[in-house]
C-alpha cells in the first residue's frame, strides 16, 4: 500500500511517525476486513460475522476507508478494541500471518499514544486542528465541561447571555456613541452566598477634548441606582437586589446573592449608552476601534449582536477571544500575525442584513428580543433600517475569556479633514 502523508502539518518527526503508523495500521487491518466480508462497507455485516459490537466495527470501517493519516488514527478504535477485533478474527479463522502483521501495527499505534503525556486525548488534540468536524466536536465537549465545573465553583449559571451593541454617529462629527443591552436569561443561583458582578461598564476617554459619559436609555446621567439601568418590562419578577460598585474605570451592577433564591431562574436586562464612546475615523495613530467584553456567569449560549450605522465603521467585525491581561486601554490597532494570549476557538460571524426585523435576528432563548430591540432604537430615536447587523453566537462560552471585537476605521471625508 502506498504511504499516505500528512503534509507536514505538525513537527516533521511527528508528521512522519503519524504517517508511518497510519499506513501500517490501515494496510494491516484492511486485508482482514476484506477476508471476512469481501468488499462490503457495512459495519453491521462485519459485526454479525465476528459477533462483536457494531460501534467497534463502525470505527474500524471508517478507519480503513479514510484517505488522510490523521483521519485514519482519529477513526481507529483504541488498541484494546483493535485486539478484540483481532481475537474475533482469529476465532473466525483469519490467517495467522495477517493477524501478526496487524498486531505489530497495533503495538506501534499504542507506542504513539504513549508518547503523549495525556495519551489518546492529547494525540486527538494535536491532530484535531486539521479535521474540522473533529475540532468542533472536541471544542464543544471541552467547553461543556468548563460550563459544568465553573457553574459549581461559582455557584451561578444561566441559560443564555445576549449582549447587544448599537454603534451610532455622535453629535461630535469625529466620534460615535454606543448603546449596550446586556441580557442574562434564566440566571440561577446554585449554591453559596457570595455577591456577583453581573454587568460592567468601562469608562475611558478617547480624545483629550472629547468628554464622554454614561446615561440610561432614557438619557438620565449621574445615576447611582443600578435598577434604573434595567429594562424592567423584559426582566423576570421579582427583580433581585442590585447595587452599584465603582472600581477604577469600571462600574459594576452587583447582585445580592440572598435576594435570588436557590434554583429560582430570573431574567435580567440591563441597558446604557456611552456618549462620545469611540473614534469614528482613522488618523495617523489609529486604524481600528475595539470593544471588549468579559462573561462572568457560566451560560449555555452567548450571543453578541452588533448594529452598526451604515455611515460608520465599514466592514464586518473581527471577534478575537483571549486571556485577560494587563491594561488594554491604550491598544488601538490589532497586531498582525499571532496575537499574544489569543485563544484558538471557533468564532462564527454572520451578517444579518439591515434593521432589527430580519427573521435571523430572532433568538429562541428570548422570544421578546426583537420587540426589545425596537424599544431600544425608539428610546434612542434611531432608525433601525440604517444599521447593519452582525452576530457571533457561541455555544458554551468559556467564562472569564475576554472577547475583543475589532472594527476597521474609515478615512475622514475631505470636507471634514
Amino acid at each position: 500500500m502506498k504511504s499516505v502523508t500528512s503534509g507536514h502539518r505538525l513537527a516533521d518527526g511527528l508528521d512522519t511517525k503519524i504517517a508511518e503508523v497510519s499506513t501500517s495500521l490501515q494496510s494491516s487491518v484492511r486485508p482482514i476486513v476484506e477476508d471476512l466480508i469481501g468488499t462490503s462497507h457495512r459495519p453491521v455485516t462485519l459485526a454479525r460475522r465476528l459477533g462483536i459490537d457494531k460501534t467497534l466495527t463502525g470505527r474500524i470501517m471508517r478507519s480503513v476507508r479514510a484517505n488522510d493519516p490523521f483521519e485514519i488514527l482519529h477513526n481507529a478504535p483504541a488498541p484494546h478494541g483493535l485486539r478484540i477485533f483481532l481475537k474475533a478474527a482469529a476465532d473466525a479463522g483469519v490467517d495467522e500471518d495477517l493477524r501478526e502483521k496487524a498486531e505489530s501495527s497495533i503495538a506501534d499505534f499504542e507506542s504513539l499514544i504513549d508518547a503523549f503525556p495525556e495519551g489518546r486525548s492529547a494525540l486527538e488534540a494535536a491532530i484535531s486542528d486539521y479535521i474540522p468536524e473533529v475540532r468542533k466536536r472536541n471544542e464543544r465537549t471541552a467547553k461543556q465541561s468548563v460550563y459544568k465545573s465553573m457553574s459549581y465553583l461559582l455557584g451561578y449559571q444561566a441559560e443564555a447571555s445576549l449582549l447587544t451593541t448599537v454603534i451610532s454617529p455622535s453629535e461630535r462629527s469625529d466620534m460615535v456613541d454606543t448603546t449596550h443591552v446586556d441580557s442574562m436569561i434564566g440566571l440561577r443561583r446554585l449554591r453559596g452566598e457570595s455577591p456577583v458582578n453581573l454587568f460592567g461598564i468601562r469608562r475611558h476617554c478617547m480624545l483629550p477634548d472629547a468628554t464622554n459619559w454614561i446615561e440610561t436609555l432614557g438619557g438620565d446621567r449621574g445615576i447611582d441606582d443600578a435598577h434604573q439601568f434595567l429594562l424592567e418590562n423584559y426582566c423576570g419578577k421579582p427583580i433581585p437586589s442590585l447595587r452599584v460598585h465603582d472600581s477604577a474605570n469600571v462600574r459594576y451592577s452587583v447582585l445580592d446573592a440572598e435576594s435570588l433564591p436557590i434554583n429560582e431562574p430570573v431574567t435580567l436586562v440591563n441597558g446604557w449608552t456611552i456618549r462620545n464612546a469611540s473614534l469614528r475615523y482613522a488618523d495617523d495613530e489609529h486604524t481600528h476601534e475595539w470593544h471588549s467584553s468579559l462573561l462572568r456567569i457560566p451560560t449555555r449560549t452567548r450571543v453578541q449582536d452588533y448594529f452598526v450605522h451604515q455611515d460608520v465603521w465599514p466592514g464586518p467585525p473581527d471577534f478575537v477571544p483571549g486571556m485577560p491581561g494587563l491594561d488594554i486601554s491604550t491598544v488601538r490597532t490589532p497586531q498582525s500575525g499571532p496575537q499574544h494570549d489569543r485563544i484558538d476557538m471557533d468564532m462564527p460571524v454572520e451578517h444579518l442584513g439591515l434593521g432589527v426585523h430580519q427573521p435571523g435576528i430572532r433568538h429562541s432563548t428570548a422570544p421578546w428580543y426583537q420587540e426589545m430591540l425596537g424599544h431600544v432604537f425608539e428610546s434612542r430615536k434611531l432608525n433601525p433600517n440604517e444599521y447593519r447587523a452582525y452576530r457571533c453566537e457561541i455555544v458554551y462560552p468559556v467564562p472569564f475569556v475576554r472577547m475583543m471585537v475589532w472594527f476597521n476605521l474609515a478615512q475622514k471625508p475631505h470636507e471634514q479633514a
